[in-house]
């Protein structure tokens, strides 16, 4: 029989069938001509998704009931059961992982049928090739049994090879004639078609997947109106305007990526070194299509090792050359979010490949693409919708990794000096906000502005050391990034500009060696280009943070460079500047004598040259220098200090001058005003986030406290200083906390712990040839052999302390260790020896007006009159002892008061006549 003997017998027993061809026409003659008389042979020569059809409509009898009005009916009028489809596409056999993520869905089935009337919608969202189609297909076959009036799947085509998005009409169409509506009832409009597509799931349990969604407005149509369905909608838009329950699907953890890595290459575990599949998961970024690609690629290679594909994925600048097997490739995949962009989106997304950074805010994206800032926001807001851009935090995004390989990949088509254009306004961007900021943070008046003249693009608001600060933070990897980025360059100047503008952050914050490394580099790419004052100033950055990784020598040399190569080239501020942090290193190294001079010419620069704020910060590092012996010049400089920062209303200035007031008045017996002036330090220095000036306040009270004898408080907040200088990685810090806790061991009878702690100190302060505070260790560590009853041991250690004490004239440390020597040849009973060290001691702490240490050497030669028997003269001493301590709030007035009182009464009964009766006997 014939083709057309064959039509003419189906056009006999079916009447309507020509009809159907007229209503339906992507149906081929053939196609009908098949259904018409069930041909085998036809059937096998379709299409596979025309066959499909053809065998699931032969299999649901729907040209043997007649259709009303959309729906099935036998001969008698009565409905007829449909068959139900299962039109999901094949599972995958190697699905892994996603176990939460399935989870959810499965639970968003439950409660899709368990009589709500409500239509359960989950659009699942992520990037190309992250596998949502893989998720929902997988999960559509785990739920069949739950959905047994259908599972439906329909591709709506928003990022597919040679297709257009399918219009929600013919979308509806497509659903309609799956459902088994008879294409001669399709109705004509999207209105009609909704409507009855709503009404034919009406009271029905059906799974519909919507796959690779363009829009809200596309899918909107396709939605169930009531009933016990569940709705999965995957696209690589954020469907910010469907109803719906949103499950943004990330890249696979890096455990389940790896075991989707072995399975996929067809290697046995044991053939795998983990390590080596780590890092190619890794270097897929996790992607799931990444993945399986290079998987494949080795399971077809099976001479291949891991490491052979390692070699492959970073042999070239992109690694999407590599991610590739047969004609399908992770780039095609980008490409085709990428294509329907607007031109300008384009533009920012293949510039936004040459940041150097691993996110970017809209300023600096404004800056590379050469927008409008609130342009380059829409944009980089829709960039986040179509999953090209991730946003880690509010307003900052950031690239996956083989995104980033595609935008540089297409920024590399651009005209070479498009893209220099590009980074030099980013670079601009940067250095100029940088460079404001430091206005705010820097504790000195600039040598020059390291912002860029030419740059007049739109920057954020740092005219806060708050909002400065905030900023500096978000950007800081960037800055290191652009700085090591213009290195590779040899962007020399741009280098020395950055890492200038960045530096007064870096010290704020405490990032001493990654800063140190960027000033190193700074000097160098200064004197590549014959920069003199840029040298100058990067080894004037570079001084503080080698003193604050603990190379006090290091420091003293970057400062004495900085000082001679200003003075060359005559430029006074940096003078006075590099001068003033000398004398402090100075001083510090235990030098006070030379730091004094230049301190004070220091000052006198500051003023000649009209430079308030640093006047203040050399009055204030002169005050802490003269605290080394002498207290009124101290207390004056400081005082003198404090009220320049108040008229600059500089918080920061008010703060630190207060911290060092502290010492002062600790050092001169003011022990409530000590306490008091770091409280009001402490609160300042948190509000300002300057962690290391809040640690010395921390210290400086620690000190207040322990001589007050609140010794619980003291450990308290020294533990608190301990915590920052290890978050900090600060060693010079941290030896300094660990030698006031050792303080404060030794004033509660713990005598062993402070050996324990002042072990490391006493290792660091000798390395660094710091001989003063070597030596305050040496006399900690004395007292706890003291204590410990060694007192041979702890005559030694005292002995070298003084040694240093007067060597330095370090008059404050020598009088203490001249009362710790007293009391330990009274205890040993060279009473006339004791005398000698106490009256010493004496006489040099009523020279520099040190009461405490005056009350201890008080104390000691009374106690030594008392053993010489010499009564009122012991009481007498005792007594003008315990009036010091008093007066300054001394704990130890306490113990004093006591010792009179019970010498009072072993002498007023000696003197009584029973007494004297009782000696005759």
């Amino acid at each position: 029989m014939g083709l057309a003997t064959e039509q003419a017998s189906a056009q006999q027993r079916w009447p309507g069938w020509l009809e159907l061809v007229r209503v339906h026409p992507w149906r081929s003659l053939a196609v009908f001509t098949a259904i018409a008389m069930g041909s085998a042979v036809l059937i096998a020569a379709l299409p596979r998704r025309a066959r499909s059809d053809v065998e699931y409509e032969l299999s649901s009898g729907i040209y043997e009931p007649q259709r009303q009005c959309g729906r099935l009916v036998d001969a008698d009028g009565q409905e007829a059961p449909e068959h139900p489809r299962n039109g999901l596409p094949r599972d995958t056999a190697t699905f892994t992982g996603r176990a939460e993520d399935l989870a959810r869905i499965l639970a968003a089935a439950r409660e899709a049928t368990d009589g709500q009337r409500t239509v359960a919608v989950h659009a699942i969202d992520g990037m190309a090739g992250v596998g949502k189609t893989t998720l929902v297909v997988h999960a559509g076959h785990r739920l069949a049994k739950l959905f047994p009036d259908g599972q439906l799947f329909i591709d709506l085509y928003a990022h597919t090879a040679g297709h257009t998005p399918v219009a929600p009409s013919d979308a509806l169409a497509s659903l309609l004639l799956a459902n088994g509506l008879a294409p001669q009832l399709l109705p004509a409009t999207l209105e009609e078609r909704a409507a009855l597509w709503r009404g034919r799931l009406a009271g029905r349990k059906v799974l519909l997947v919507l796959d690779n969604a363009a829009s809200y407005e596309q899918v909107l149509p396709l939605l169930p109106g009531a009933g016990q369905c569940l709705v999965l909608v995957t696209s690589r838009r954020r469907l910010a305007a469907l109803d719906a329950v949103v499950l943004a699907l990330d890249t696979l953890p890096a455990e389940q990526a790896s075991s989707l890595f072995v399975r996929l290459s067809g290697r046995d575990v044991s053939e795998m070194d983990p390590i080596e599949v780590d890092q190619v998961v890794r270097l897929c970024g996790c992607l799931p299509l990444a993945v399986s690609l290079v998987a494949g690629r080795l399971r077809h290679h099976p001479t291949w090792k891991g490491a052979d594909v390692i070699a492959d994925l970073t042999a070239t600048e992109s690694r999407l050359e590599t991610i590739r097997a047969e004609s399908k490739a992770a780039a095609a995949a980008f490409d085709l979010s990428h294509r329907y962009l607007p031109a300008e989106r384009q533009l920012l997304f293949r510039r936004l490949g040459l940041h150097p950074g691993a996110d970017v805010d809209a300023y600096a994206a404004a800056a590379l693409a050469d927008l409008p800032l609130l342009r380059v926001q829409e944009h980089l807001e829709l960039l986040y919708d179509e999953h090209l851009l991730e946003e880690p935090s509010r307003g900052r995004y950031r690239m996956h990794d083989l995104v980033r390989d595609y935008s540089r990949t297409l920024a590399a088509t651009e005209e070479a000096h498009q893209r220099d254009l590009a980074r030099e306004r980013l670079y601009d961007y940067y250095q100029s906000t940088a460079a404001l900021a430091d206005q705010q943070i820097a504790r000195d008046p600039r040598v020059a502005s390291a912002a860029p003249a030419n740059w007049a693009g739109t920057a954020p608001d740092v005219s806060t050391i708050h909002r400065a600060l905030v900023w500096m933070r978000s950007e800081q990897a960037n800055l290191f990034d652009c700085i090591r980025a213009a290195q590779k360059d040899a962007r020399h100047r741009r280098v020395v500009g950055l890492a200038s503008a960045a530096a007064g952050y870096l010290f704020h914050d405490g990032l001493y060696r990654p800063a140190a490394e960027l000033h190193r580099a700074a000097i160098s790419a200064a004197q590549a280009v014959g920069d003199q004052s840029g040298e100058a100033g990067a080894y004037y950055d570079l001084a503080p943070m080698l003193y604050c990784t603990g190379d006090t020598e290091g420091a003293a040399a970057a400062l004495r460079r900085a000082v001679d190569m200003y003075r060359e080239i005559g430029q006074p501020l940096g003078e006075a500047n590099s001068l003033k942090e000398l004398a402090f290193v100075t001083h510090v190294a235990g030098d006070s004598a030379t730091a004094k001079p230049m301190q004070e010419e220091a000052v006198a620069l500051y003023q000649e040259l009209g430079q308030p704020l640093g006047e203040a910060n050399a009055l204030n590092y002169l005050g802490y220098t003269l605290l080394a012996d002498d207290y009124a010049g101290a207390i004056d400089a400081l005082t003198r200090s404090l009220g320049i920062y108040r008229q600059l209303n500089d918080r920061h200035g008010t703060a630190d001058a207060l911290q060092h007031l502290g010492d002062a008045w600790s050092c001169t017996g003011q022990l409530a005003r000590a306490v008091e002036a770091n409280e009001q330090a402490l609160p300042i220095f948190r509000e300002l986030g300057d962690r290391l000036r809040e640690r010395n306040a921390l210290l400086s009270l620690a000190y207040a406290l322990r001589l007050l004898g609140d010794f619980q408080r003291a450990n308290s907040v020294a533990e608190e200083a301990l915590a920052i200088c290890r978050d900090l990685g600060e060693w010079s810090g941290e030896v300094h906390c660990l030698t006031t806790l050792a303080a404060l061991r030794l004033s509660t009878g713990n005598p062993q712990d402070a050996i324990t702690m002042l072990a490391g100190p006493l290792r660091f302060y000798h390395d660094q040839q710091n001989e003063t505070a070597y030596a305050t260790t040496l006399d900690y560590l004395a007292q706890a052999h003291n204590a410990l009853g060694d007192h041979a041991k702890a005559d030694e250690l005292w002995q070298l302390a003084l040694q240093i004490y007067r060597r330095l004239n370090e008059r404050l440390g020598h009088a203490e260790v001249l009362n710790n020597l007293g009391a330990l040849n009274l205890e040993l009973g060279d009473l006339q020896q004791a005398q000698r060290y106490h009256q010493n001691a004496l006489q040099i702490a009523r020279e520099i007006h040190a009461p405490i240490e005056e009350a201890h050497a008080l104390r000691g030669l009374g106690r030594c009159a008392l053993r010489h028997n010499e009564i009122d003269t012991s009481l007498d001493q005792l007594r003008q002892a315990q009036r010091i301590f008093e007066q300054t709030g001394a704990y130890q007035s306490k113990e004093v008061a006591i010792e009179i009182i019970d010498i009072s009464r072993t002498n007023s009964k000696r003197r009584s006549p029973i007494g004297k009766w009782i000696r005759r006997i």
